[in-house]
């Protein structure tokens, strides 16, 4: 945003930054992924963030 506080005239209404949601357009293909990314969860208070670790370390466990 601060390249368009710079540069006015290259902001255009088809922009990223002036297009939050709306529909999924449909030439995407859906996808499944093989394992459940919990890096995309939302934490928003010290003990989901607790949580969140605790999942991952039992899920992906680190021979030390």
């Amino acid at each position: 945003m601060e390249h368009e506080k710079a540069h006015p005239d290259d902001i255009f209404p088809d922009s990223p930054t002036h297009r939050v949601g709306g529909l999924v357009l449909s030439n995407y293909e859906k996808y499944t992924h093989a394992y459940p990314l919990y890096s995309l969860q939302d934490a928003f208070s010290r003990e989901e963030l607790l949580d969140y670790d605790r999942r991952v370390k039992e899920r992906f466990p680190t021979s030390r």
